[in-house]
């Protein structure tokens, strides 16, 4: 591939996002290893648009399938913009750092390249979870080894400040949502009870939605954004609230949790930490979203 070819007209992003795009995939024409294959035969074919197709973003980025000869990258371009609405409120090289966590390879996708501009992954080609599977032994038992590793894991990122969190989230929806003042100051001083309770003492991913898990035999775990030193019972309660669990469901994944962690666990905590997981998720969709 060309050095320094000039971007196409329908490129929308930073140019120096596009340099580091290219360059990333330049290196790695030819590269092999166990599993992954990335060799880039026509130079067209990465700049032809109809290669790339637009897919479902997260907060702070816009994300793109490309797809090359010989396999499929998923593409993050970031919004430097939408960056302080995170719990370190700047770019962090989350998957780098995660990456260098041994145990915690096993549920991530390849990060070949990662900056504040952009992201390169590989294409991982599995479904998004459902409540459903949270019936099936082996995926409860696959994502309760996957969290007391994740929770046991030690990494240098962000201190999750949960108080100036959620001041932040109350300060932007006044500024962009047409609630009024007195409603969110409601839900602010309710949270700030509940956050009381809340322990940031552990790695966690702080956003275990349905799209954010992949499963099909083995479990992948994506969207890495919000991860933060955390409280791991806040991310259990997100878990349980984004899926919808039933008595049933949440009783099985806590049991074999618990096991697995070998912890006495806190139903009283849990309990205030599923309440104050939606009231977060509401502040942030009034602050990021102005007509909810």
């Amino acid at each position: 591939m060309k050095e320094k070819s000039l971007q196409p007209r329908w490129w929308q992003h930073s140019r120096i996002a596009w340099l580091q795009l290219q360059k990333t995939l330049s290196d790695l024409t030819g590269f092999r290893d166990h599993a992954s294959e990335l060799s880039i035969t026509d130079e067209c074919t990465f700049l032809n648009q109809e290669n790339w197709c637009k897919v479902v973003g997260g907060a702070t980025n816009i994300n793109y399938r490309l797809r090359l000869p010989t396999q499929s990258l998923l593409i993050q371009v970031i919004n430097p913009d939408n960056l302080p609405q995170l719990p370190g409120e700047d770019f962090c090289a989350i998957n780098q750092i995660l990456s260098e966590q041994y145990f915690l390879n096993n549920w991530l996708k390849k990060c070949w390249f990662e900056s504040e501009n952009i992201r390169i992954f590989d294409w991982v080609e599995m479904p998004t979870a459902k409540v459903e599977l949270f019936q099936q032994k082996g995926f409860v038992e696959a994502l309760s080894v996957f969290l007391v590793q994740l929770h046991n894991s030690h990494a240098d990122l962000p201190v999750l400040d949960i108080h100036e969190h959620l001041q932040r989230y109350y300060h932007n929806a006044l500024k962009k949502s047409h609630h009024s003042k007195n409603e969110l100051q409601r839900l602010l001083d309710k949270a700030l009870l509940l956050a009381q309770h809340f322990s940031a003492t552990n790695l966690c991913h702080n956003d275990l939605s349905p799209g954010n898990l992949l499963f099909k035999d083995k479990l992948v775990v994506i969207d890495w954004e919000y991860a933060t030193i955390g409280d791991p019972l806040f991310d259990l309660a997100g878990l349980s609230i984004n899926f919808q669990l039933n008595m049933r469901q949440e009783k099985n994944l806590i049991l074999n949790y618990s096991e697995k962690s070998r912890v006495n666990f806190n139903f009283e905590k849990f309990n205030k930490m599923k309440q104050l997981y939606p009231i977060v998720e509401q502040l942030w969709s009034y602050a990021n979203n102005p007509n909810n």
